[in-house]
């Protein structure tokens, strides 16, 4: 089975089409944007050829977000936080491998994002942030995540 690996180049990144998106959702492409190159490759190369560019756009993301709102000890601004949305909504389940590893050390509350992107709550029984902690990182070794 093949995926495409679509390159706009250096400012915009590049996109991992997998071949169910391809006849199902045929994507398009704003004409502003041009295509620097387009590579079939194994569903797992492709897979692995983006994962670096998604891991560090998560990463810049989430540094800013962990930053940016330590100050509050509200949910709400920390939940609207234009990072945080964009971690949630366009980056979604690609990046629960980089949620889970960040997890343990961070101390920010990734426990929401995880529950919106999975429909999934494997702590809500937990009573502590230790136990939610240690919840979703044993559901992520089910699911083969971590």
């Amino acid at each position: 089975m093949e995926a495409a690996v679509i390159s706009f180049g250096p400012t915009f990144g590049k996109l991992f089409l997998e071949p169910e998106a391809k006849r199902e959702n045929p994507i398009q492409v704003p004409k502003q944007l041009k295509i620097a190159s387009i590579k079939w490759l194994s569903l797992e190369d492709a897979k692995d050829e983006c994962v670096p560019e998604l891991e560090a756009e998560f990463n810049s993301r989430a540094d800013r977000w962990e930053k940016e709102t330590a100050i509050y000890s509200a949910p709400g601004p920390k939940i609207l936080h234009a990072d945080y949305q964009t971690i949630m909504g366009k980056m979604g389940e690609s990046v629960i491998p980089l949620i889970l590893k960040r997890l343990p050390k961070s101390g920010s509350d990734w426990l929401w994002a995880l529950e919106h992107i999975t429909d999934e709550n494997p702590a809500k029984n937990a009573k502590s942030y230790a136990e939610a902690v240690h919840a979703w990182l044993e559901w992520g070794k089910q699911r083969e995540y971590i």
